[in-house]
C-alpha cells in the first residue's frame, strides 16, 4: 500500500496539453528527491489494515494536489479521475475529500504527530 510511482514516457505537444501536463516530471521529480520515500517511512503503518489507501498515498496525494493548485481539499474531486494522475499513481481513482479529511483529523490531531509533518518537509528542503 504504498506511494506508487508508475513510469510514463512524455510527449510533448502544446496543442494537446492539459493543466496538469507537467504532473508526470513533477511525480518523478519528487521520487527522485526521495519525498515517497520519506513519506513511507514516516506516515507507514498508521491507517487500518483494510484503508483503501495507506497514509503515505494519502499524504502524497495532498502534496501533489496542492502543487497543481488545489488550496482546498474539497478541489480534489476536481482532480480524482483525472487519467494521467490515476495512471501515474497506480490507482482506479485519488482519494477523495472525505478520505484526506478522514486521515487529517484522525493521524494529525495532537503537536507530535504535526511534527511528523514539519520533519517530513524539513527533510524535502534541505539542499533546495
Amino acid at each position: 500500500m504504498g506511494v506508487v510511482n508508475v513510469k510514463i514516457e512524455e510527449q510533448v505537444a502544446v496543442k494537446d496539453s492539459t493543466v496538469y501536463g507537467g504532473y508526470n516530471v513533477w511525480k518523478d521529480r519528487g521520487g527522485q528527491r526521495g519525498l515517497d520515500k520519506v513519506l513511507e517511512e514516516t506516515l507507514s503503518g498508521w491507517e487500518a489494515r483494510w484503508a483503501r489507501y495507506g497514509l503515505p498515498t494519502v499524504g502524497r496525494s495532498l502534496i501533489d494536489g496542492y502543487a497543481l493548485g488545489m488550496k482546498r481539499m474539497l478541489h480534489v474531486v476536481d482532480i480524482g479521475r483525472d487519467a494521467l494522475l490515476c495512471a501515474k499513481g497506480g490507482v482506479e481513482s485519488l482519494p477523495d475529500q472525505s478520505v484526506l479529511r478522514k486521515d487529517l483529523s484522525k493521524q494529525f490531531h495532537g503537536e507530535g504527530q504535526v511534527d511528523k509533518l514539519r520533519k517530513i518537509k524539513d527533510r524535502q528542503a534541505r539542499g533546495v
